[in-house]
């Protein structure tokens, strides 16, 4: 079980710098759109509006993705989510079984 919680916190850094490494890559985008000499991009109310839907559908992707991964996807039981009091990283459930296990009477 500590291996599998070591796997999860890996997966998720490596989700949180895969986000990241689109971030950046749309704000270098959006600065040389907005930078080169283009007609429509010139305007100052079309620019603002440029840079903010590119950043408010940044924003609703990673919300998107956070609202699957936590509650449509198949094995969200197994997401683990942060616990701001312990200051980790917890299961919805902890007692997760492959299977249950049955008393059997003698």
């Amino acid at each position: 079980q500590k291996i599998l919680g070591k796997k999860k916190k890996k997966s998720f850094y490596r989700q949180i710098v895969g986000d990241l490494i689109f971030l950046l890559e749309n704000i270098i985008c959006v600065v040389f759109g907005c930078l080169t000499d283009v007609d429509p991009i010139n305007n100052p109310m079309t620019m603002t509006y440029f840079v903010s839907i590119v950043f408010t559908c940044q924003i609703v992707g990673l919300l998107l993705k956070i609202f699957y991964y936590k509650i449509l996807h198949l094995w969200a039981d197994l997401t683990p989510t942060f616990d701001y009091k312990k200051k980790s990283f917890t299961r919805a459930d902890e007692s997760i079984h492959f299977y249950k296990k049955t008393k059997t009477s003698m």
